[in-house]
């Protein structure tokens, strides 16, 4: 049988918005909103969430959280049902449970789930300053994203998306819930991602925020109000605590390898699009090798 490598790329189009110059006033604007960040000692707010794609809402929730230096947090989030889960960080270990059910995933088969859906919980190790509390917000399962200002920017955690800063611009002024707030646009990646706030004149920090994910041919969006903001104010020690109930067992998500076909085992015969736009399925390609890269842009 004579062997031939066939690479299919699928790719997820990045789209840019139009580009703009940099602003010093605007991106000074910026940058203390994130020193009054990392500034607090204690920071507390709740916010409401919406997503929406193609201009259709897809996700509402609302969240509280409270930080507290040096390393703990804890983070509730609630969606439109009643379900949703809270992530706690005790300075050692980040915990995450649920109300009812842990969400299952989209690759994981159905009665897995169901057997390990209750009572079970996640516990990970969190090193100072070396972990992203927004990258759990979408594993609450409370039809949540991720958070447009991540939390763990408190702590002094980097953003992945800071080397990519390319420029900030003033909206103007704006009155939300009574205060005084500046409007600027963060660009990053020729504003393929752009996120806006509106950051108080009184304490430096977001009262509203929008990101726009500019992919293919549409557009990921994502909003939150900021309301109920305390700074340095005293947080109770049992806010950063939580020990599983009794009965309750410990759940690891699997590993990708594990999810991997066995020898011998015939891959389904998938279609996908290459990059002329026609379209292929896996079964043209039987008995020979095939080598899929898989390059997501955005």
């Amino acid at each position: 049988m004579r062997r031939c490598w066939i690479g299919l790329i699928l790719i997820a189009a990045a789209a840019h918005g139009e580009p703009f110059r940099n602003e010093p006033e605007a991106e000074g604007t910026y940058r203390r909103m994130l020193r009054a960040l990392r500034g607090a000692r204690t920071l507390s707010w709740e916010s409401t969430y919406r997503g929406f794609y193609e201009g259709r809402e897809s996700q509402r929730s609302r969240y509280r959280a409270w930080l507290r230096k040096p390393n703990q947090f804890r983070v509730e989030a609630m969606g439109q049902h009643g379900r949703g889960g809270t992530v706690v960080g005790d300075g050692a270990f980040m915990w995450t449970f649920w109300t009812d059910r842990r969400p299952r995933w989209n690759d994981e088969h159905y009665a897995r789930w169901e057997e390990s859906s209750k009572n079970v919980y996640e516990q990970r190790r969190t090193p100072p300053a070396a972990h992203s509390i927004a990258h759990q917000t979408p594993r609450l399962g409370a039809n949540m994203g991720m958070a447009i200002l991540n939390p763990s920017r408190f702590h002094g955690a980097p953003n992945s998306m800071d080397r990519y800063f390319d420029g900030a611009r003033s909206l103007g002024a704006k009155k939300i819930e009574g205060e005084e707030c500046l409007g600027i646009e963060v660009s990053f990646m020729k504003r393929q991602r752009s996120k806006y706030f509106w950051i108080a004149k009184r304490d430096h920090l977001p009262r509203k925020l929008k990101q726009i994910v500019r992919v293919g041919r549409g557009e990921l969006v994502s909003e939150e109000t900021w309301s109920g903001i305390r700074i340095d104010a005293a947080i109770a020690d049992e806010r950063f605590r939580w020990v599983p109930p009794k009965g309750w067992r410990r759940w690891r998500r699997p590993r990708p390898t594990a999810r991997v076909l066995e020898r011998g085992v015939k891959a389904p015969a998938f279609r996908a699009k290459l990059l002329d736009g026609k379209e292929t399925t896996l079964r043209d390609y039987r008995g020979k090798i095939v080598w899929l890269v898989f390059w997501r842009v955005g």
